[in-house]
């Protein structure tokens, strides 16, 4: 259909890709997604939260920086050292692929992220682009709020967060399933796009901890139950610096093609890689999904809700 001025526009496709369903095929052998190191407004927040009294002139300057303009702290470049020492020793020294590094480098477009990346001293490390798919999880106006500040300005909200913390979307922000669904499978179909097209055989990304638990959730395609088992789960903690791992090569056979494989580590934690684990889509027996309904109870007694009815359904 011709637009303005007769001229025929050109759309490129954005696919939205849950690689579980559709296999490993297309796929880059490495995509690498690390989490900033500990950001200013992270630190001030955790020492809030503690009940530590700050330089209340300080305190506003933080607060009134916007999100995306937060730098680290004092200790992040040490940080982003240690884990660049990492990637080193664990990726490309062991990966002959990407003993020269990754195919391509993007990066949130927080200040955060961005100085993650620079900081992290590896020699040839780049050039990065900016995404702006990677970003922080928009927590509106609970963003710079304690729990308890939460609790006393939006109690509503908080207690929605409280039900179903996957489904809650926060003042003016938005929930971690959109973030999910919307952005990280965009995100992928743009990396599986570049590699066909590109042959772009590895990614690395430097984005932010939730971005990193919305790729788990989109891969394996939880649900609000799952998310509140697997958010807990110490396989799945995400300290700063922490590197998510996603890769088409079994680490049994070495073979590339088939399965997705993922393994979250924490340098700052462990010099040790994390474990690696299959990913695959759940899937669910008619028992087994009665099983989980029937977590929840009924609230109303047998029969009381029903004897009331004048209808001809089955009761």
């Amino acid at each position: 259909m011709p637009g303005l001025n007769g001229v025929v526009p050109r759309f490129k496709l954005i696919l939205m890709v849950n690689p579980c369903e559709c296999g490993s095929s297309g796929f880059p052998r490495h995509m690498v997604f690390m989490r900033h190191m500990e950001s200013e407004s992270a630190l001030v927040h955790q020492l809030l939260t503690q009940g530590v009294i700050l330089d209340e002139r300080l305190l506003e300057r933080v607060r009134a920086r916007p999100d995306s303009a937060q730098r680290l702290s004092e200790r992040g470049p040490d940080q982003a050292k240690i884990v660049g020492q990492w990637i080193v020793r664990n990726l490309m020294e062991v990966y002959p692929e990407l003993s020269d590094g990754f195919d391509a480098y993007r990066t949130s477009p927080y200040t955060r992220c961005k100085e993650s990346a620079g900081e992290l001293g590896i020699p040839g490390f780049g050039p990065f682009k900016q995404e702006v798919r990677l970003r922080e999880r928009d927590r509106g106006e609970e963003g710079p709020l304690t729990q308890d500040e939460h609790r006393t300005r939006f109690p509503a909200s908080a207690a929605r967060m409280a039900v179903n913390p996957f489904m809650w979307v926060p003042p003016h922000g938005e929930s971690i399933d959109l973030v999910a669904t919307a952005r990280v499978r965009s995100l992928l179909g743009m990396i599986r796009r570049q590699h066909e097209e590109e042959g772009r055989h590895s990614f690395f990304a430097s984005t932010h901890g939730e971005l990193q638990l919305a790729a788990m959730a989109a891969l394996y395609n939880w649900g609000p139950e799952e998310w509140a088992e697997e958010t807990v789960n110490p396989e799945n903690r995400r300290h700063y610096g922490a590197i998510l791992h996603l890769s088409t090569i079994n680490p049994n056979s070495g073979q590339a093609g088939g399965d997705f494989y993922m393994r979250l580590s924490n340098p700052l934690l462990s010099a040790e890689p994390g474990e690696w684990r299959p990913v695959a889509v759940p899937s669910y027996s008619p028992e087994e999904l009665l099983e989980q309904a029937h977590r929840q109870e009924r609230v109303f007694p047998p029969g009381m809700l029903t004897g009331l009815l004048n209808d001809s359904l089955p009761r």
